[in-house]
């Protein structure tokens, strides 16, 4: 029932449909708080309730019994506060989770820790104000598509980023300091802009698959690589407000980059993040 026009509150007796096992009410203008009533359905898989206008809090009587769930879209509400006791394990495991504009800080999400099955994640906007946890890397090593912008994320950033599987990673408009790692390996995707990073970068960049980099608005000094040369799939490239040095590495004439008329401009960093949510 998906961008159906429904208004008005969920009703309570929605926790009695014991064999629900799929809901999307995503895209409508659904208000109020979210019925407990949701932690009793066992057989949930599917929870969409992403872009209403829901607030209230969300605890972990919610999520009591949701033995089977594995894909939990909250994104776009105004819930005040995803509130959860600090040693608190879920019931359930989930594979894709869209929490943007929830608010889960500010401390980093202990609960997290233990949805070690995750593909996608989007904590976007979410109020953490807090260092990325050393099992950051750990528990998401498998994930394809990571969102943590727009929080207020401090420290540095995991010295063997390359070892996680991420294909797409966002950890723009933060305020994570260091030097920039190695990319993850298969990333085509990565944005680390408006952050206070500092340094050279790595002299192997290490993403050979790599399509769109946002580095622009940090504090990064020294020349840039030459290993920039073997991205053969570098399409979009944003390196401004930083404190680069030298020349531009003098490539082969192998080396082809898209002409100015074919650049989208929407890929630039005044018209928003492009990044897909898959």
């Amino acid at each position: 029932m998906h961008s159906t026009n429904l208004s008005g509150e969920l009703p309570v007796w929605i926790g009695k449909l014991s064999s629900l096992d799929f809901v999307d009410l995503s895209h409508n203008t659904l208000t109020g708080e979210l019925p407990v009533g949701f932690g009793a359905l066992r057989n949930m898989i599917y929870l969409n309730l992403g872009w209403n206008n829901f607030t209230g809090q969300i605890s972990e009587e919610h999520f009591s019994s949701l033995l089977n769930l594995k894909y939990l879209y909250h994104s776009g509400n105004s819930f005040k506060q995803m509130v959860f006791e600090e040693d608190w394990i879920p019931p359930f495991r989930l594979k894709v989770a869209h929490l943007r504009s929830c608010r889960l800080g500010p401390k980093f999400p202990s609960w997290l820790k233990w949805q070690t099955e995750i593909r996608v994640l989007d904590v976007s906007g979410t109020c953490i104000s807090d260092s990325l946890p050393v099992w950051f890397k750990t528990v998401f090593s498998q994930a394809y598509s990571l969102n943590l912008s727009d929080n207020q994320l401090c420290g540095t950033l995991p010295r063997t980023l390359e070892d996680m599987l991420a294909m797409v990673m966002d950890l723009g408009s933060n305020n994570l300091t260091g030097q920039v790692p190695r990319f993850p390996v298969n990333i085509t995707y990565f944005d680390l802009s408006n952050n206070s990073l500092s340094g050279p970068l790595p002299s192997d960049l290490g993403a050979p698959r790599l399509e769109e980099l946002r580095l622009y608005s940090n504090y990064i000094t020294g020349t840039i690589p030459a290993s920039f040369c073997q991205l053969r799939g570098l399409v979009s490239l944003y390196l401004s407000s930083n404190h680069l040095t030298g020349e531009f590495p003098q490539c082969s004439d192998n080396y082809k980059a898209l002409p100015p008329d074919d650049l989208d401009p929407f890929f630039s960093p005044y018209f928003g993040d492009r990044m897909s949510t898959i």
